[in-house]
């Protein structure tokens, strides 16, 4: 795990995103938005050159790959939660407002985070997806049948509609 102000590898810092001990507030610094590359609804997210050794040019985590590591730490948190769980279980699927990941509190952050209600939230979101992929990967029938939730949250449209110049259209 880092210090504060200690700078880590790339190497490190994926390390750090897959070690559920490190909270997500400690791993928001280690991310920003490139404002210069970044599209509407299609953020650029890379690693923060002030606390992460470079590896490659760019330095650049793909949009994809860090929807990958923000699903699959959610979905471990999830796992443990759920160990003797009696309480609410969600499958949520959707976009960015289910599933930013790490640079921000997205819908199911603060569903996880309310102080008054305890839920387990299994994820299937990623940031930028479409309906049309939500409907044609049909991970939810698999979801809801595998962890058997009380309730299934779905998001989307906005991508869809306005993203990759669409809203130039309306």
């Amino acid at each position: 795990m880092a210090l504060a102000g200690k700078r880590v590898s790339q190497l490190e810092l994926i390390e750090m995103v897959m070690d559920l001990d490190v909270s997500d507030e400690e791993l928001t610094r280690y991310f920003i938005v490139d404002e210069q590359h970044s599209e509407g609804f299609k953020p650029r997210v890379i690693a923060n050159p002030e606390l992460v050794k470079q590896s490659d040019p760019e330095g650049a985590f793909t949009l994809n790959s860090l929807n990958h590591l923000a699903r699959n730490r959610r979905n471990r948190k999830y796992r443990r939660r759920i160990r003797n769980w009696g309480g609410v279980r969600i499958v949520a699927e959707g976009d960015s407002w289910f599933q930013y990941p790490l640079l921000l509190q997205d819908t199911i952050d603060q569903l996880i985070n309310l102080d008054n209600f305890q839920y387990a939230i299994y994820g299937l979101s990623g940031a930028g997806d479409l309906l049309s992929n939500i409907v044609r990967e049909d991970e939810i029938s698999e979801a809801i049948e595998r962890e058997n939730p009380d309730v299934l949250l779905l998001s989307g449209g906005g991508n869809d509609l306005v993203g990759d110049g669409r809203l130039s259209m309306l």
